[in-house]
């Protein structure tokens, strides 16, 4: 069973995918704004297995994050396939994914 640290990654001005599931889990997602004066606007989606980050699938939009800020959302639970994939205006934000697996 691996539990920990599951993905990580600093958003940019594009989506990208920081973490899928293997198998079922139950993460934490941290963002945090690595900028030491300067805000950001951060997105995450839990996207199912088989499809395409779309709005329908984000849990954060367009979100303000202060510098040095962090936003956690936990209790996320994920089968096998589904992803999370995040997104930075100005590339300030680190995203780490905590899990347990079930």
């Amino acid at each position: 069973m691996a539990n920990g640290l599951q993905g990580s990654g600093i958003g940019s001005s594009s989506n990208s995918t920081v973490f899928t599931a293997t198998t079922p889990i139950v993460v934490s997602l941290n963002v945090v704004n690595l900028h030491a004066t300067n805000a950001d606007q951060v997105r995450v989606y839990l996207v199912p297995s088989g499809a395409s980050a779309a709005n329908k699938y984000m849990i954060e939009y367009d979100t303000d994050l202060a510098s040095k800020a962090v936003i956690e959302r936990t209790g996320i639970v994920l089968g096998t396939g589904d992803y999370i994939v995040i997104y930075s205006n100005s590339g300030n934000s680190a995203f780490n994914v905590w899990g347990v697996e079930l």
